[in-house]
């Protein structure tokens, strides 16, 4: 899989880190996989650093991840921030949208700092933990 996230603060953050080229089938996995984790506080702050990632996705698998998500934090206030590149913005957006007016609160942005200030946390913290998560990403995708 593209991704590793790490859990800090007790459950209460999760930071995550996507590289390369995402489908349906990753993000879906991700999903299971975080879902199932008890580690996880139930109105956890998310940040997950998608600047090396690219998403390919048809507009209806969108919808269909959208509404897992939805399903599975229909009772759960998330705050998630998106920190994405240029060509991630329409797929994100629409993502962001389809989430608009749920318990999770989803905000996309294009600077790491912007993130950290809008979930309350220390930049050179997470950039340091992303570093760590991506390091692990990318050797377990040489593997």
């Amino acid at each position: 899989m593209a991704n590793e996230y790490g859990i800090f603060n007790d459950g209460a953050v999760v930071l995550e880190y996507w590289h390369g080229i995402i489908h349906i089938n990753e993000l879906e996995q991700h999903e299971s996989q975080q879902g199932a984790d008890p580690l996880i506080q139930k109105e956890s702050n998310v940040l997950a650093d998608c600047r090396e990632a690219f998403f390919e996705l048809s507009n209806e698998e969108l919808h269909l991840y959208s509404q897992t998500v939805l399903a599975r934090h229909e009772q759960i206030h998330n705050k998630v921030a998106l920190v994405i590149n240029a060509q991630t913005w329409d797929i994100a957006s629409n993502f962001s949208e389809q989430l608009w007016g749920s318990n999770n609160l989803v905000m996309l942005f294009h600077n790491l700092d912007a993130a950290c200030i809008w979930l309350e946390l220390d930049g050179r913290n997470v950039e340091k933990r992303l570093l760590k998560l991506k390091k692990t990403c990318l050797s377990e995708q040489v593997i």
